[in-house]
């Protein structure tokens, strides 16, 4: 396996890793401070070119990783052993890895709100009681439903990505 596309697979992990703090971080703190503070303050575009300019920052990394991982290997050994996996196993690897390490992380917080909501359903204090606590909790869920998408659909997701890149390059399917 060349080494730029090794490191193309890890600096995509980061802009998907990126784009999870964005969702599940920024977008609700600069949405809740917007519904508080009104949308017409004077920071609100300040607040909007903040996750705008995240967001770009994100899909920046996913499209620019393999020109970024060519400028980090110039004048290195382009090519390292990694027996017989091919860039669909790295990428398998990668995505289930990284949705096991979400899945496995956020575990605990999605039973521990589970429990909380039902304890709340059953003495009728329905919901979270405030927003921060709410982001709080979507924080967990969001980033724990994303890592079971990762492991359930990672090989699903990795052949599409290998296809779509080998068809941009021309290269012929593996």
């Amino acid at each position: 396996m060349k080494l730029q596309v090794f490191i193309m697979v890890v600096l995509r992990l980061l802009a998907v890793h990126g784009l999870l703090l964005v969702v599940t971080i920024l977008a609700p703190q600069v949405l809740g401070v917007l519904r508080i503070s009104g949308m017409t303050s004077n920071f609100s575009s300040t607040y909007y070119l903040l996750l705008l300019g995240s967001l770009v920052g994100v899909a920046a990394l996913w499209f620019l990783a393999m020109p970024i991982a060519r400028l980090v290997t110039r004048g290195v050994s382009g090519e390292f052993s990694t027996g017989s996996l091919t860039l669909v196993d790295g990428y398998s690897l990668a995505f289930i890895a990284t949705g096991l390490y979400y899945l496995i992380g956020n575990l605990a917080g999605v039973l521990s709100w589970a429990h909380y909501l039902l304890q709340s359903a059953s003495s009728r204090q329905y919901g979270v009681e405030n927003a921060s606590t709410f982001y709080d909790a979507w924080q967990v869920v969001v980033t724990f439903l994303l890592g079971v998408f990762l492991f359930l659909n990672g090989r699903k997701f990795a052949v599409a990505l290998v296809r779509k890149q080998q068809k941009v390059a021309g290269e012929p399917s593996q």
